[in-house]
């Protein structure tokens, strides 16, 4: 299990993602990669936006880890990926990930549920606002689903605390973080979502995206 580290030290020696080769990838990861490109595209990513491909498999990571009752996983609902960026990734699924999702969030205790939500996060999602967000303090993934197209569009993001925990420490700080982030202009924040630092809270989850960071 990888310590936890600063955002100001991940930042400051800019890791360098070791991407496997297409092959080694989940077979789930290669399905849904394959709607976009497949191989190729993966290793274009790789070259010259591996901070979205990072993300991505970040992304993925977390909801292969993600096992529902009947026993999918939460990535086995995703036909491709429509968009990439560093921090986030658009995705097509199957509606029933959005039935799959609701259905846990409605359970009691809601301590014990792996989701919190539904919340409305058009403000910050425009039309992608349905959010729910895993019931985990750190490394949350949220879920921000797209009512108008019938539930078959998601945004998906890691959130490094997740405001709706129960910790009123977490609440504040990804408050600060999102205000910070709004206020700072060109992707300029110190406290934007890093991809690499997402990589190493999720590893402290036992989750382990399928790529390897070499730190100097």
């Amino acid at each position: 299990m990888l310590p936890p580290c600063p955002p100001a030290w991940v930042q400051a020696h800019t890791p360098t993602p070791a991407f496997w080769d297409y092959e080694r990838l989940s077979a789930e990861e290669q399905r849904v990669l394959a709607f976009k490109g497949g191989p190729a595209a993966y290793y274009v990513l790789a070259k010259e936006h591996p901070r979205w491909l990072a993300n991505f498999l970040n992304q993925a990571a977390a909801l292969e880890a993600r096992r529902f009752p009947d026993g999918r996983t939460g990535l086995s609902f995703v036909k491709g990926v429509e968009r990439y960026d560093h921090d986030r990734s658009w995705l097509l699924v199957d509606p029933d990930l959005h039935a799959h999702v609701c259905k846990d969030a409605s359970l009691l205790p809601w301590h014990k549920t792996a989701f919190r939500g539904p919340e409305n996060s058009s403000f910050f999602h425009a039309a992608y606002g349905q959010c729910f967000r895993e019931n985990v303090q750190g490394a949350s993934q949220q879920l921000s689903f797209h009512p108008a197209s019938g539930y078959a569009k998601l945004e998906v993001d890691i959130d490094e605390e997740c405001p709706t925990s129960g910790s009123v420490a977490l609440a504040w700080g990804h408050l600060w973080r999102v205000a910070v982030n709004h206020v700072t202009p060109n992707h300029a924040s110190p406290m934007e979502t890093n991809a690499f630092e997402i990589y190493r809270l999720l590893a402290r989850r036992g989750i382990h995206p399928h790529y390897d960071l070499k730190f100097d």
